[in-house]
């Protein structure tokens, strides 16, 4: 739309404004008048534009957008922000070099319609709108404050949730001043402003109220202030007792004292000082008795009781005051420590010397003050809440996210991972070039920045992990290659799938995907070489049978347990192995766990089920509840985990089709024997004779647990990988070269395929669910 056209269409909607609601200020809209003519009553159309702006964040933009579909010409939003954009950068609000990137921030609006990210960069905008008003708008308006249409008080308000204006300082002596903070009118939110004084040392320093501030932390939502000391003195010449002491009030305020970070301290010998609100009796109130009768018994850097003591502090905290027990004085040991101290400051910047008690050096060192952490929130509501109200909503830069106080009610705003700087400002939140600190973020090949993050490859001609300086040059490697036997498009599927999901895993229990072959008839997937052979092996194989104690076995699972729960809970999307069981996992030379084949898996995209029209698995670790509803979830792989803990607590196979019926099934018999209080009968003697019993039925439970026949009520993997991790502890026995005889016999076993480079691995069974084989399993409920 043509500025002329769009400013016909604003005098009309203002005159039909002006009807409705009055004329603000009696302030008439002249579309003639000339941007440079400020003399009279009348509006000139940058102004009006600006007053538009601002009654659109007062509330007044439904009454707009429907005079705007009234119009003979309807106003177009998009046309009237670009405007306000030159309005504002011909005032100097908006610096002509980040003109474009004001204009790629316009959204495109719909003829009478609004958008939550229109109106935040509305009020973006806001802050500088006041300012580009002339002097004799802005007089007129704040004398008449009680008009209907336009409060300037509200207009300071959305500036106190946008960010400063243009021209507020940055930084008072050697202190950063970020915003929500600021120095001066309108360039901090609202709880937020702070003075920059001159010293009488002509050094400049920040102050809240009269509190010197030392740091602000934006990411920690923290400040640092120095504290006053509270004192009192034994005057031997007329045997009384002289004090000082000092209260600190926040109450009403964004800052609250870090219970984390700061102690009451009390020094001194023959002394109890208390802290807290003695005004009120429902209040917090503390305190802490320092004694010492001489000076032997003073030791340096211990504050236990001797001379000095500390007690901690609660949440939330805002007041308090500092108040010595006349009854306990220096009189009796004034010759040696004629003064006590008491303090609430940052624990771990303090450490007691025993020449704290006999000079005054504490009180010195410090010009009598100390430092102390003071945490800081935005409101007092959660971001839950806060996110609601976009007109006050703190976060508002991109790449920005909200985090609930830890201290008492409010939030604070971090900008996201990979990105820096300050989110309460739009745009605040740049990405960070990882590339170019290789200190903090390694990189021992080619570096890759992206948003967010980045990436790090070997150079052409090597492989390995560039991020841990393993690139090494081609050679002949030791790996195993999975082909399928026939080809089809099913098989093709499944290759697509694997090499899909191998590729964007990393974790050290799961196998590693190092390539694959297109260029043979039967495509071939490369993975590093396992040289151990399989879990079902060590465990079945009764040529391999040897020592396995207790602890060996709860560490495999672990290992396990932590991948499949890596693969649920950390990848993106999640994953579903959906074929777990112990052939699929594979060992390494030093017994390590690595799960492997992900044939049978499926990535989960957020909120959206799985259904199979094809069951798949392996027969003794399908989850009977898949085999009912053909939905495979992260319980199913919880589940036939369940069987893979039997197994190693048993040494028995899942499924014995040459037994009874109700001996066919692991799961069953394991179920069977733990209602008949038979578990010792069923498990493997080695574990029997260890004679663990605790454990062994804690693994018990946990086993119980991951079969139950309803997949809701199975824990989680990352619930069953804590638990086994929690059990590991319990033991006090990491597999680690202790238990000699046990180690020398699984490692003097023949490596599996030591003398091939590729081996296949077992391929996933297919079930048709109108087909599904009976299996006899009474499950635990």
């Amino acid at each position: 739309m043509p500025v002329s056209r769009s400013i016909n269409v604003l005098h009309r909607l203002y005159a039909a404004l002006s009807r409705e609601a009055g004329a603000p200020c009696g302030l008439e809209f002249d579309p003639d008048a000339d941007d440079d003519d400020k003399v009279g009553r009348s509006l000139v159309p940058g102004e009006v534009l600006m007053l538009f702006w601002i009654c659109w964040v007062m509330g007044h933009s439904s009454r707009i957008a429907k005079m705007s579909r009234n119009a003979k010409d309807p106003l177009v939003l998009p046309d009237m922000s670009h405007l306000l954009v030159s309005a504002l950068v011909s005032c100097g609000v908006i610096a002509e070099e980040d003109e474009h990137i004001w204009r790629s921030d316009v959204l495109a609006v719909d003829k009478g319609s609004s958008a939550q990210k229109f109106q935040t960069w509305v009020l973006t905008t806001t802050p500088g709108l006041a300012n580009c008003l002339p002097k004799y708008v802005q007089e007129r308006i704040q004398a008449c404050s009680s008009s209907k249409l336009l409060m300037l008080p509200l207009v300071g308000a959305a500036a106190s949730a946008a960010g400063p204006l243009p021209g507020c300082r940055t930084r008072c002596g050697e202190i950063d001043v970020p915003y929500p903070f600021g120095i001066g009118p309108n360039c901090s939110r609202e709880g937020f402003s702070l003075d920059c004084n001159t010293t009488d040392d002509g050094l400049e320093k920040l102050f809240v109220f009269n509190v010197e501030i030392t740091d602000i932390s934006l990411p920690l939502g923290q400040t640092r202030m120095l504290n006053g000391i509270s004192w009192q003195c034994y005057n031997v010449s007329n045997n009384s007792t002289y004090s000082n002491t000092w209260s600190l009030n926040f109450v009403g305020t964004p800052y609250r004292f870090s219970d984390v970070h700061n102690k009451f301290t009390v020094i001194g010998c023959e002394t109890l000082a208390y802290i807290g609100d003695f005004q009120r009796a429902d209040s917090y109130q503390s305190g802490c008795v320092s004694v010492c009768h001489n000076e032997v018994g003073l030791v340096n850097s211990s504050c236990s009781g001797i001379g000095c003591c500390q007690t901690s502090i609660p949440k939330d905290l805002t007041y308090y005051e500092v108040w010595f027990d006349q009854n306990f004085n220096s009189s009796s040991i004034w010759n040696f420590s004629p003064c006590s101290y008491a303090v609430l400051l940052e624990a771990n910047q303090f450490e007691f010397l025993t020449s704290y008690i006999t000079t005054y050096q504490f009180w010195y060192n410090n010009n009598g003050k100390a430092p102390l952490v003071v945490d800081w929130a935005i409101g007092n509501e959660t971001c839950e809440v806060a996110q609601r109200d976009t007109t006050s909503y703190a976060c508002i830069s991109e790449h920005s996210e909200c985090l609930n106080s830890s201290n008492g009610p409010g939030y604070l705003c971090n900008c996201s991972s990979g990105y820096h700087g300050n989110p309460y400002v739009a745009h605040g939140c740049q990405d960070i070039d990882e590339c170019s600190d290789k200190d903090r973020n390694p990189c021992h090949g080619i570096c890759q920045n992206l948003p967010g993050s980045y990436n790090c490859f070997c150079p052409r001609g090597t492989y390995g992990d560039a991020f841990n300086g393993t690139c090494t040059q081609h050679q002949k490697l030791p790996s195993s290659a999975k082909k399928p036997k026939i080809i089809d498009e099913s098989q093709k599927n499944e290759f697509g799938k694997e090499l899909l999901i191998l590729s964007q895993i990393n974790h050290k229990n799961i196998v590693k995907l190092l390539g694959c072959c297109l260029e043979v008839e039967v495509p071939m997937l490369v993975y590093e070489f396992v040289s151990n052979g399989t879990l079902f092996q060590l465990i079945h194989d009764n040529n391999r049978a040897s020592p396995f104690s207790l602890a060996t076995r709860l560490r495999i699972a672990h290992e396990s347990a932590e991948a499949l729960a890596y693969l649920h809970s950390s990848a993106s999307p999640p994953i579903i192995h959906g074929d777990v069981k112990s052939s699929n996992i594979l060992l390494d030379e030093n017994y390590t766990a690595k799960v492997s084949d992900f044939g049978a898996s499926k990535l989960v995209p957020k909120d959206e089920d799985q259904f199979a029209t094809l069951v798949q698995g392996t027969c003794g670790y399908l989850d009977p509840e898949y085999l009912q509803t053909c939905q495979l979830t992260d319980k199913s792989d919880v589940y036939s985990f369940g069987v893979v803990l039997l197994e190693l607590m048993t040494r028995k196979k899942p499924i014995y089709f040459e037994a009874s019926e109700e001996e066919r099934s692991l799961a069953s018999s394991f179920i069977l024997a733990t209602k008949e209080n038979r578990l010792m009968e069923i498990l493997d003697d080695q574990v029997r004779n260890e004679g663990d019993t605790e454990l062994i039925q804690e693994m018990s439970e946990l086993a119980k647990q991951c079969l139950n026949f309803r997949g809701e009520e199975r824990p989680t993997m990352k619930q069953v990988a804590e638990e086994l991790d929690r059990l590991r502890k319990f033991k006090q026995h990491p597999w680690v070269p202790q238990n000699t005889e046990e180690i020398e016999s699984l490692l003097s076993q023949p490596s599996v395929d030591h003398e091939t480079y590729y081996h296949e691995i077992e391929t996933t069974t297919s079930y048709n669910p109108e087909k599904r084989l009976a299996l006899d399993i009474e499950y635990g409920r």
